[in-house]
Protein backbone atom coordinates (compact mmCIF):
# COMPACT_ATOMS: atom_id res chain seq x y z
CA UNK A 1 0.00 0.00 0.00
CA UNK A 2 3.11 2.65 0.72
CA UNK A 3 4.80 1.85 -2.39
CA UNK A 4 1.07 2.84 -4.43
CA UNK A 5 0.62 6.38 -2.36
CA UNK A 6 4.35 7.29 -2.85
CA UNK A 7 3.82 6.45 -7.02
CA UNK A 8 1.00 8.14 -6.83
CA UNK A 9 1.98 10.95 -4.72
CA UNK A 10 5.02 11.44 -7.63
CA UNK A 11 3.36 11.22 -10.56
CA UNK A 12 1.18 14.61 -8.88
CA UNK A 13 3.94 16.27 -7.58
CA UNK A 14 6.56 15.76 -10.48
CA UNK A 15 4.24 17.69 -13.63
CA UNK A 16 3.49 20.32 -10.46
CA UNK A 17 7.17 20.94 -9.85
CA UNK A 18 7.56 21.00 -13.46
CA UNK A 19 5.52 23.66 -14.74
CA UNK A 20 6.45 25.68 -11.28
CA UNK A 21 10.13 25.69 -12.95
CA UNK A 22 9.49 26.69 -16.06
CA UNK A 23 6.63 29.56 -15.36
CA UNK A 24 8.35 30.74 -11.84
CA UNK A 25 9.80 33.54 -13.76
CA UNK A 26 6.33 34.77 -15.14
CA UNK A 27 5.09 35.32 -11.57
CA UNK A 28 8.25 36.78 -10.35
CA UNK A 29 9.26 39.08 -12.21
CA UNK A 30 7.68 42.71 -13.61
CA UNK A 31 5.76 41.80 -16.73
CA UNK A 32 5.69 44.26 -19.78
CA UNK A 33 2.54 45.47 -19.29
CA UNK A 34 4.13 47.04 -16.12
CA UNK A 35 6.82 48.63 -18.22
CA UNK A 36 7.49 50.69 -21.04
CA UNK A 37 9.53 48.94 -23.65
CA UNK A 38 12.93 50.42 -24.83
CA UNK A 39 13.47 49.61 -28.13
CA UNK A 40 16.86 48.59 -29.14
CA UNK A 41 17.89 47.85 -32.39
CA UNK A 42 21.15 46.01 -34.18
CA UNK A 43 22.10 45.35 -31.13
CA UNK A 44 25.70 43.07 -30.53
CA UNK A 45 25.81 42.32 -26.61
CA UNK A 46 29.55 41.80 -25.92
CA UNK A 47 31.01 43.31 -29.47
CA UNK A 48 29.56 46.76 -29.49
CA UNK A 49 27.89 49.08 -27.65
CA UNK A 50 23.86 48.84 -27.26
CA UNK A 51 21.74 51.95 -27.53
CA UNK A 52 18.45 52.94 -26.43
CA UNK A 53 16.77 56.28 -25.13
CA UNK A 54 15.21 57.65 -22.68
CA UNK A 55 13.56 61.16 -23.01
CA UNK A 56 15.13 62.05 -26.51
CA UNK A 57 18.59 60.56 -24.44
CA UNK A 58 21.20 58.15 -25.69
CA UNK A 59 21.75 55.19 -23.44
CA UNK A 60 25.05 52.98 -23.52
CA UNK A 61 25.18 49.23 -22.24
CA UNK A 62 28.38 48.38 -22.92
CA UNK A 63 30.25 44.95 -21.74
CA UNK A 64 34.48 45.43 -20.27
CA UNK A 65 35.27 41.97 -20.85
CA UNK A 66 33.75 39.33 -22.90
CA UNK A 67 31.02 37.36 -22.95
CA UNK A 68 31.79 34.27 -20.85
CA UNK A 69 30.94 31.61 -18.07
CA UNK A 70 34.48 31.53 -16.51
CA UNK A 71 34.19 34.87 -14.71
CA UNK A 72 31.71 37.65 -14.37
CA UNK A 73 30.53 40.11 -17.29
CA UNK A 74 31.41 43.26 -16.36
CA UNK A 75 28.23 45.58 -17.30
CA UNK A 76 28.52 49.63 -17.24
CA UNK A 77 25.41 51.84 -18.04
CA UNK A 78 25.97 54.83 -19.12
CA UNK A 79 23.73 58.12 -20.08
CA UNK A 80 24.44 61.19 -22.46
CA UNK A 81 23.98 63.34 -19.15
CA UNK A 82 23.97 62.63 -15.99
CA UNK A 83 20.82 64.37 -15.20
CA UNK A 84 19.16 60.85 -16.82
CA UNK A 85 21.61 58.51 -14.80
CA UNK A 86 20.60 59.75 -11.46
CA UNK A 87 16.45 59.99 -12.74
CA UNK A 88 16.74 56.32 -12.09
CA UNK A 89 16.33 55.22 -8.47
CA UNK A 90 17.79 51.93 -9.08
CA UNK A 91 18.88 49.63 -12.57
CA UNK A 92 18.65 45.83 -12.68
CA UNK A 93 19.86 42.89 -14.71
CA UNK A 94 17.62 40.13 -15.13
CA UNK A 95 19.23 36.84 -17.27
CA UNK A 96 17.31 33.93 -18.67
CA UNK A 97 18.31 31.08 -20.94
CA UNK A 98 16.17 30.94 -24.15
CA UNK A 99 17.38 27.81 -25.67
CA UNK A 100 16.89 26.21 -22.13
CA UNK A 101 15.30 26.99 -18.49
CA UNK A 102 18.44 27.81 -16.45
CA UNK A 103 16.86 29.70 -13.45
CA UNK A 104 17.07 33.73 -13.37
CA UNK A 105 19.75 35.52 -12.25
CA UNK A 106 18.95 39.01 -11.01
CA UNK A 107 21.54 41.98 -11.24
CA UNK A 108 21.24 45.03 -9.54
CA UNK A 109 23.84 47.56 -10.83
CA UNK A 110 25.07 50.19 -8.61
CA UNK A 111 25.58 54.36 -9.70
CA UNK A 112 29.13 54.94 -9.50
CA UNK A 113 30.37 58.16 -10.95
CA UNK A 114 26.98 58.43 -13.27
CA UNK A 115 27.52 55.25 -14.65
CA UNK A 116 25.05 52.34 -13.59
CA UNK A 117 27.39 49.33 -13.20
CA UNK A 118 27.50 45.79 -11.84
CA UNK A 119 28.94 42.35 -12.43
CA UNK A 120 26.47 39.56 -14.30
CA UNK A 121 27.09 35.98 -13.72
CA UNK A 122 26.34 33.94 -16.49
CA UNK A 123 25.90 30.27 -15.39
CA UNK A 124 27.60 27.33 -16.91
CA UNK A 125 25.33 25.23 -19.61
CA UNK A 126 26.85 22.21 -21.06
CA UNK A 127 25.47 23.10 -24.82
CA UNK A 128 27.53 23.37 -27.03
CA UNK A 129 25.39 27.13 -27.87
CA UNK A 130 23.25 29.31 -25.31
CA UNK A 131 20.77 31.54 -26.48
CA UNK A 132 20.25 34.45 -23.37
CA UNK A 133 17.51 36.59 -22.92
CA UNK A 134 18.83 40.11 -20.87
CA UNK A 135 16.57 42.57 -19.88
CA UNK A 136 17.38 45.84 -17.92
CA UNK A 137 15.02 47.55 -16.07
CA UNK A 138 15.35 51.02 -15.29
CA UNK A 139 13.21 52.23 -12.35
CA UNK A 140 12.45 56.37 -11.74
CA UNK A 141 12.33 57.94 -8.47
CA UNK A 142 8.31 58.51 -9.48
CA UNK A 143 7.57 55.05 -9.94
CA UNK A 144 7.78 54.54 -13.64
CA UNK A 145 9.49 51.12 -15.05
CA UNK A 146 11.35 51.17 -18.37
CA UNK A 147 12.47 47.99 -19.78
CA UNK A 148 14.82 47.06 -22.47
CA UNK A 149 15.64 43.36 -23.69
CA UNK A 150 18.70 42.11 -25.04
CA UNK A 151 18.97 38.89 -26.56
CA UNK A 152 22.39 37.42 -27.25
CA UNK A 153 24.31 33.94 -27.58
CA UNK A 154 27.52 32.08 -25.86
CA UNK A 155 29.48 29.41 -27.58
CA UNK A 156 31.11 26.84 -25.85
CA UNK A 157 34.14 25.20 -27.32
Amino acid sequence: MNNKLYLLLTLTCLPVIFFASQYASKFVLPTQDQAELLAIENCEFGVRVCVTSFQEQDILIATENSLTTDEPIQIRIATNTKEIAHQFARVELVLQGKTMYMGVVQTPLKLVEDVWQGELYIPFCTTEKMDWLLTANFFTHSGQQLQTNIEFQISHS
